[in-house]
């Protein structure tokens, strides 16, 4: 919706600015960075969601790799510094905060072995040490 916004900035502010009644609705530019800025961070979040929905079998691989792009992004959005955004880093730790409950407790971090069957498979650390106990 807001990146439809955007698009459409022109006309919407004419529209708005030709009628009376709605001439309290027109948006100052910077309202319009505010906009553009918030579409920056909602954007790769957009696109990790539309990825996770395509999987027809979602694996942990894919879901380490979209986890680690949008710590990234948060990480990113915490360093930038806008008059026109000022609400950016306080939603990107925000979100951080929230990706982190879902996130293992371990950091991330990842064991990567083998198998006869499978060429390579992936395991949270949590998982190591019961799968561990099971194979020996």
């Amino acid at each position: 919706m807001i990146e439809r916004a955007i698009e459409i900035k022109a006309g919407y502010q004419a529209t708005l600015q030709s009628k009376d009644d709605l001439k309290d609705h027109v948006l100052l530019e910077e309202e319009w960075e505010s906009l553009g800025a918030l579409l920056k961070f909602l954007k790769p979040i957009k696109e990790a969601t539309l990825m996770v929905s395509k999987e027809k079998t979602p694996n942990v691989a894919s879901a380490t790799m979209i986890f680690q792009h949008l710590f990234t992004h948060f990480d990113n959005m915490l360093k930038i510094e806008s008059s026109n955004a000022p609400f950016l880093p306080v939603i990107a730790k925000a979100a951080k905060a929230k990706l982190e409950k879902y996130y293992p407790e371990t950091g991330g971090k990842v064991y990567v072995f083998g198998t006869s069957k499978l060429a390579l498979t992936i395991i949270y650390c949590h998982w190591w040490t019961p799968l561990k106990t099971n194979l020996m």
